[in-house]
Parts: structure tokens; C-alpha cells; sequence
């Protein structure tokens, strides 16, 4: 069994299932929870849009099953890998569950397709279990490779459905309180307004808040945001 790798690439929060914030992706969550015991899907393929929480599932997918039985399952960001040799995948072939992030980034670079395509060959001749992610639907997905192109296409699609502007300020108050401090709702409703509704960035920017308020020993307030937005 090769050496588990999950953490290889840096993660700013723990990726579970318990704090992702389901939204309308209740079906999405309870396939994803029970996805190493499925019998009749061999392959998910999960799209939506920048800040919908594709990575943040895909690791938590691989941080369960690794804790079921370690070292059988790995995370794989292609936007991260693309400039590596394809021939890497084959050291995780015999693995329980692959999540691959960013399969748009290898998208008519013949070599990552080609290894991709015997990649899921493989996994599906072992029983494992494998999930794609992009930011694409499979229909506007631009693989050459034909073989490649079917395989992907006879996938389980599922999209991510992106939250609401009230369950991103849930979000918000949620990981603050678990950092030990409060946004108030004035606090919230600038951070919505005034900046991309990106989850990732505004995860990004709590995390610079926290050090910030910490640095300068007060609260989290609109001044505070704009010093930091300012740096």
C-alpha cells in the first residue's frame, strides 16, 4: 500500500463532512458519506462553480475513508499536478478511493488523458471508487480523447448547488464563533456586500480577520475589515 498522501497539499481548515454547510446538496452529502460502499456507482462527477466546496468534499471524502482504514484513499488537485508526470497515478492505482480536484486543468494535454483513461480502467477492475470534480459539466468538459470523453460522460453526475447569500452569512457567523469570536450582523451584511461571494475568499479573508483581531486586541469591526482588505 503506498504512503498516504492526503495531506500533501495544504488544507487552511480540517475538510469534513460535519462543517460542510449542506445547503440543497443533502442528496450530494449522504452519496458522498456512504460512496466507499456503493456496489452500483463506481465513478461521481461532481461540478459547480468557484466557491461551491468541490475540494472541500473531496477531502473529506478521503479524510473518512482513510480513517475507516488508513491509507487507502488519496486527494489528487490536477490544477496542482499538471506540470508533473502523468505516470504519478500509477502509484495509486490499488487504492480504495481516489478524489481527483480540477479535472478541467489536464483538458486536451493527451498524456494526462491518456493516463487518466487507464487510471479509471484500473480502478474499476479493482472495485475501488473514484470521484472527479471540475468546475465544468462533463457536456462542456474539453477532453480530446474519445475513450477518456465516454467514460467521464457514463459517470454519476451530480452538480453543486452554490448557497443562498443567508446560508453564506450562516457560514460565517458559524467558523467565527468556532475561532472564539462573533461577526455582528452589520459585520456580515459589509462582508456579503462588498466582496466577491466566493466562499473560498471569504473563508480566506475570516482566517486573516482572526489574526488580525488577535494582532490589534479587538473586535472584528468594518474598520478592521477595510485595514486588512487595505494590506
Amino acid at each position: 500500500m503506498v504512503k498516504q498522501r492526503i495531506f500533501t497539499f495544504p488544507q487552511k481548515d480540517e475538510a469534513t463532512f460535519e462543517n460542510f454547510h449542506t445547503g440543497q446538496n443533502q442528496i450530494l452529502l449522504h452519496l458522498l458519506k456512504n460512496f466507499s460502499t456503493q456496489t452500483d456507482i463506481f465513478c461521481a462527477y461532481l461540478w459547480g462553480g468557484l466557491g461551491t466546496g468541490k475540494t472541500h468534499l473531496l477531502q473529506a471524502a478521503c479524510l473518512q475513508q482513510n480513517q475507516l482504514s488508513p491509507n487507502s484513499a488519496v486527494y489528487l488537485p490536477l490544477s496542482q499536478l499538471k506540470n508533473s508526470s502523468a505516470e504519478l497515478l500509477k502509484e495509486f492505482e490499488s487504492l480504495a478511493l481516489v478524489c481527483i480536484d480540477d479535472i478541467e486543468a489536464i483538458a486536451q494535454n493527451l498524456l494526462w488523458e491518456e493516463a487518466l483513461f487507464h487510471f479509471y480502467n484500473c480502478m474499476q477492475g479493482h472495485h475501488g471508487h473514484l470521484i472527479l470534480s471540475s468546475a465544468i459539466s462533463p457536456q462542456n468538459l474539453s477532453i480530446q480523447l474519445p475513450d477518456l470523453k465516454s467514460r467521464i460522460a457514463a459517470s454519476f453526475v451530480i452538480e453543486i448547488k452554490p448557497l443562498s447569500d443567508e446560508e453564506k452569512l450562516e457560514v460565517l457567523r458559524s467558523r467565527a464563533k468556532t475561532r472564539g469570536f462573533d461577526l455582528s450582523a452589520e459585520v456580515t451584511m459589509f462582508l456579503i456586500n462588498h466582496l466577491p461571494r466566493d466562499m473560498a475568499k471569504l473563508m480566506d479573508l475570516l482566517n486573516q480577520l482572526d489574526e488580525a483581531s488577535l494582532i490589534e486586541k479587538q473586535r472584528v469591526t468594518i474598520p478592521l475589515i477595510k485595514k486588512v482588505l487595505n494590506t
